[in-house]
C-alpha cells in the first residue's frame, strides 16, 4: 500500500465518494480530490472510480503538495481499481441485506418523525385558533402579521381576537 506523501491527509468516505482532504491554514479540511464510487441504474456492480480535482494556477506550497498527493492517489488507482472495485462489489454483496434493512428503517423513522412533527404543528394550529376564537391570542416574543388581500399585510400585531365569524 502506498503512504500518502504527508502525514496531515485525511480521508472521508461517505456512501458514494472518497474526499482527499488536508488541513490549510485558513481552510481546515480542504478538500484536495474527489474519488466517485460509479454504478449503472439497476445494476449491482460498482463499474468505475471517478476522479475529481479542481485546478489552480496557486504555486503556494499547500498547492503543490495538494499534486503531488494528487498524484500519490492516481497511481494507486492505476495499480489498484480493479482490484479496489472488486472489493467494493464484494463488500456490497456482504453488506446488501443489511444496507436494505437500514434503509427501510431509516424511512419509516423518517415517515414516523414527519407523522409527530405534523402532530405538534396540529397542536399547536389548533390551541392558536382556540385562542383566537376566545379570549383572543397575545403576541409575546415576536409580533403577528396577517394578510387581508393577496397584496395586503397588516404587520406589528400585539394582540388578536375574533368576535364574530359568518356562516
Amino acid at each position: 500500500m502506498t503512504d500518502f506523501p504527508f502525514d496531515d491527509t485525511t480521508i472521508r468516505v461517505s456512501d458514494s465518494r472518497v474526499e482527499i482532504c488536508r488541513d490549510r491554514e485558513d481552510y481546515p479540511g480542504k478538500e484536495l480530490m474527489t474519488i466517485y464510487v460509479r454504478d449503472s441504474w439497476g445494476e449491482e456492480d460498482f463499474k468505475s472510480l471517478d476522479t475529481s480535482v479542481y485546478s489552480s494556477s496557486d504555486n503556494s506550497d499547500f498547492e503543490l503538495e495538494r499534486l503531488v498527493t494528487v498524484g500519490a492517489v492516481a497511481q494507486v488507482l492505476l495499480d489498484n481499481q480493479d482490484n479496489i472495485l472488486k472489493e467494493l462489489n464484494t463488500l456490497r454483496q456482504v453488506w446488501k441485506e443489511k444496507i436494505s434493512e437500514a434503509h427501510t428503517a431509516y424511512g419509516e423513522a423518517r415517515s414516523t418523525f414527519k407523522s409527530l412533527h405534523q402532530d405538534k404543528n396540529n397542536v399547536y394550529l389548533d390551541h392558536g385558533r382556540e385562542l383566537l376564537m376566545g379570549e383572543g391570542l397575545t403576541f409575546h416574543d415576536r409580533l403577528g402579521s396577517f394578510d387581508y388581500r393577496f397584496d395586503h399585510e397588516v404587520r406589528a400585531v400585539r394582540t388578536a381576537k375574533v368576535t364574530e365569524v359568518s356562516a
